[in-house]
Order: C-alpha cells, then structure tokens, then sequence
C-alpha cells in the first residue's frame, strides 16, 4: 500500500472536471481529506462529487450536498473528526472488508493459507506469500476509462521508464534500475509492456467502488501467454502491474471508494497453456498520469516492493494488526522518509528519486553480502552512503538487533536534500510498525532512533534534519543517552556509538559493547 502524510493532491471533481486542491492523511484503508483552509471533505457516492462534511447527531462524519470545490457555507465548521475510539472501528472494519474480498482466493504455491496485507512480517520480518528474486519478467497492462484516456505514446513511454538503466523524465533511474542497484543484481525485473492499451466501458468515477482488476484480466486473458511470466516454472505468474489513465484517484475509503488508490493484492485468473495449468497471483495498481511528465517511478517501486519481495510496509496504518484498542495508538509516520516502504517512495521530485528500501529489509532479502558484526569490535567503521552489500549490525537476539546505515543526501538519496547523516535503527522481525507506542510487548518492527529524542515521526510529523545523527565527538549513544540503545525490554543492550563523523559519501564511527574508552 502507500500511504500519504498530509500532503497536498490536485484532484479531479468527477462530472465537472473542475480541480480542487486536498490535504490527505492515510492510505486506502483509511484516510482524512481536508481543504487547505481546513475543512474536513468527503467523498458523495449519491452524487459522484468531493462534498464538504459535517457532524450527524451521532458524532459520525457525513458528507453534505456542498461541493468541495465551491466557498464552504459558513454554517459549518473547520476541523471535523470523527471520535478516535469510533475512526478506529472504521477504518479496521474496511480493511476486513477489503482483505477479506481479495484474499479469499487463495492460490496453490502461495506458500500461506492467508496473504493478508498486514504491517506484520509473520514470515521472518517479511509478508506472507510468495516472493521472487533472480531474473523476473513482469507484465504490465495500460488501462483507459470511457471517459479518461492514455496520454499519447503511452505504451512506449512507460516501457522506458520500466526497463533498462536510461532514466527517463527527470527520474533517478528506471524500475529495473532501482532494483538492481539496491539487490546488488539480485533482482532484476524486465517488465513487458502490453501493446494493447484495455479501454474500459465506464467512467472513471464507477470504478472508485469497482475493482478493474476483473475486467482487464478478462479482457487480455486470451491475449497473454501466461507461461512467459512465470519465472520459477510453478504455474504462477509472477507479477501484473496496472496503470490507469489520467492522475492518482485516491477516493474515500471512509465511503468505500478507494478501489484506484494504488495498492497491491492478489487476484486469481486460470488458463490451460500447452496442456498445463497456470494461475495469476499477486498485482499493483496505480496511476499513469495525465501526461508523459507524471511517469514516476517511486510508487511502482513500493508496490513491487511488497509484490515481488513480500516487503512489510514500514508506516503506521493505526488500526491494521486489530490491536489498536488494546494498545490505544493512532496512524504515524513509522520509519518516514528512511526506507521505500516507509514514505520514502515519494520524495525527491515527486516520486522521480525514491531511496532505497533499508538495510533491514535488504538483508532480510538475501541482497546484502557482507555483514559487519559490531558487538565483538570496538573500532573505527567507514560506512559508504551508495554501498548497499554491506550491513552494520549489532545483535541483541534472534531478532532484535540494531542497524547503521549512512543515509547522506546523494545517489538514490538526493531526492532528501539537506536531510543527512548516520541512521541507527532498532530491528525486531517480530514487531510491527503499527505499534508505535514502543513497549516491551508492542513495538516497531523497524524504529529510527531520532538523534534530536523528540521522536516526532511516532507523532506523523514530518522527517527534518535533526532526526539523523551528524558530527559527534565522544559518546552519541548509549544506555543513558536520549534515544538510548537500550533493547524493548529496556535491559542494556551494551550498544556504544561514538565519535561519528560529518555527514558524507563515507561517514566514520566507532561502535561495539561499552565502547567507552
């Protein structure tokens, strides 16, 4: 999934073409729309129209019959939520609704009786289902609506900003690029761009509660071998990306109608090839854009992220995991900017520099091939900013461990500009970035230890530069210091950090047990 974090998104009125201009706070399975002068907006299924909303007697959002494009009526008030006790039933009672629809169909090879899309890596840190590495040929489909069409060129367009290693339109680099570089050739994916773009019988608006998914497999099941997809010989294709034309719907999910936020789930199509039997497995969906300059790469990466690799998102979804009336947490920001699976499929130039997925999920993908144990060392470490073989790390058990990694501002991170330095991060495959109250019991699956201690991502504020570490002389952290390395049982984890260096391709510390000297 990809989550949006009070971002300002032009979007389309349906039926009038107007544009009107939304801050958005959530992701598909819940999500707060308000104008810039703050009032809280919804989307009208009976009228097809982003409306302004109000409070029922009940204390529950409804929307109104004022569109959202117009002056609010000055009855109403800015700033409406619904209670959080109350948000929380919602937002879980729609995610049930949408898992519980997708993955009823389960597919042989699938490796779990239930895919779910949970922050929760049940499969040692990762998702669930079947992942895929080595030489990998995805299949890509364009879809237009009745009403909104593919920009000219289209097919052509997004084969180049899928394959090769040409960026293309102001990106950093290509799909297959970027995952080739952070696998360290470990993964590559070549997608083969269907020629025939699927024009769809409805108006754009209809399929806001309708999933295309159905329709566009049936409409080029006869026409694609499914055989050439299937990369590991197991009757299963391995991947299917969707890009719709014109820009990002991103719909109410309070309302139900969040089918075209891009996301990524399975969906079962079978064919006889040759006498065998081949199935359709797991696809990502998102938009093309309205024109040739809104191809980027940062979403597709993310999705294929979780597609191909079974990578966890590493944000807050607030109420996924079902815990959120035990643990009493709302949505945050998880890891931020610090990992594709976070938000950092967004930055830098809108989605065009994505950084790379974290050392943590790198490793647990079998792409990184040394690891520097730092609990026996107390020495000098040079930890390169483009080196994505090597991990620093420090265990504390199985699965708890901590995480150094330079995070300066070029390559694949420029898109992060002034936002530079050594990134520390606390590890657990058995959290969950759902739970960002950081006890014992319920904690980050990755958590970034923010150098300033204010931990303002836990609170969905923005990342800034002070949430990394710069030039240190003597101890920056410890078990005393504020982020301490103390391990979630608050023991002494005997994790010392000093002496780091300025922010640079290559930054220097020192690290290992009580490295106090």
């Amino acid at each position: 999934m990809v989550a949006i974090f009070n971002d300002p998104y032009v979007l389309t009125q349906p039926n009038t073409g107007r544009e009107l201009t939304l801050i958005i706070d959530g992701d598909e399975f819940g999500a707060d729309f308000t104008t810039q002068e703050g009032y809280t907006v919804l989307f009208n299924d009976q009228i097809d129209m982003w409306v302004y909303a109000d409070k029922a007697s009940t204390g529950s959002l409804v929307p109104t019959t004022y569109p959202a494009c117009s002056p609010a009526p000055s009855h109403l008030t800015k700033g409406l939520s619904d209670d959080p006790t109350k948000r929380m039933q919602i937002d879980r009672l729609r995610s049930e609704r949408i898992e519980n629809r997708y993955f009823r169909q389960q597919v042989s090879g699938s490796g779990s009786p239930d895919v779910r899309h949970l922050t929760l890596g049940t499969n040692n840190g990762l998702l669930p289902g079947r992942s895929v590495s080595g030489n990998v040929r995805g299949l890509v489909v364009i879809v237009e609506f009745k009403d909104i069409k593919a920009f000219p060129n289209a097919v052509t367009l997004v084969d180049r900003m899928m394959n090769g290693n040409q960026p293309h339109l102001n990106n950093s680099t290509t799909v297959e690029g970027y995952f080739k570089t952070i696998s360290n050739d470990e993964l590559i994916i070549e997608n083969h761009v269907h020629p025939k773009i699927v024009t769809l019988s409805n108006n754009r608006s209809f399929y806001m509660r309708n999933s295309i998914v159905p329709h566009v497999l049936e409409a080029i099941r006869d026409e694609i071998t499914f055989a050439d997809y299937d990369s590991r010989d197991e009757g299963i294709v391995d991947s299917i990306s969707f890009l719709y034309a014109g820009d990002t719907v991103f719909g109410d999910p309070k309302n139900g109608t969040a089918e075209l936020w891009p996301h990524q789930y399975t969906y079962k199509v079978t064919k006889r090839e040759n006498g065998r039997l081949y199935e359709t497995y797991f696809y990502m969906l998102t938009s093309l854009g309205k024109d040739s300059n809104s191809l980027t790469i940062g979403t597709t990466c993310h999705e294929l992220g979780h597609l191909l690799l079974r990578w966890p998102d590493l944000y807050d979804y607030g109420d996924r995991d079902g815990r959120g009336q035990e643990i009493g947490a709302g949505k945050s920001a998880g890891i931020g900017p610090y990992c594709l699976m976070g938000s950092g499929n967004d930055v830098g130039n809108g989605g065009r520099n994505p950084v790379p997925a974290c050392g943590y999920l790198r490793q647990l993908s079998g792409f990184t091939n040394t690891t520097v144990v730092l609990n026996d060392t107390n020495q000098k470490h040079e930890v390169r900013a483009d080196d994505y073989s090597t991990i620093y790390r420090y265990d504390i058990s199985t699965n708890e461990y901590f995480i150094i990694e330079n995070h300066t501002s070029i390559g694949l991170r420029a898109g992060m500009g002034n936002i530079s330095g050594l990134a520390v991060m606390h590890c657990d495959t058995e959290g969950s970035n759902e739970w960002q109250i950081n006890t014992p019991r319920y904690h980050y699956q990755t958590y970034l230890l923010q150098a300033d201690g204010l931990e303002e991502l836990e609170r969905n504020r923005r990342a800034n530069p002070e949430d990394l570490f710069k030039e240190v002389e003597g101890i920056a952290l410890s078990f005393n210091t504020d982020p301490s390395t103390r391990a979630w049982d608050g023991s002494d984890s005997g994790l010392v950090i000093r002496d780091i260096s300025a922010p640079g391709r290559i930054m220097r510390f020192v690290s290992g047990p009580n490295s106090i000297d």
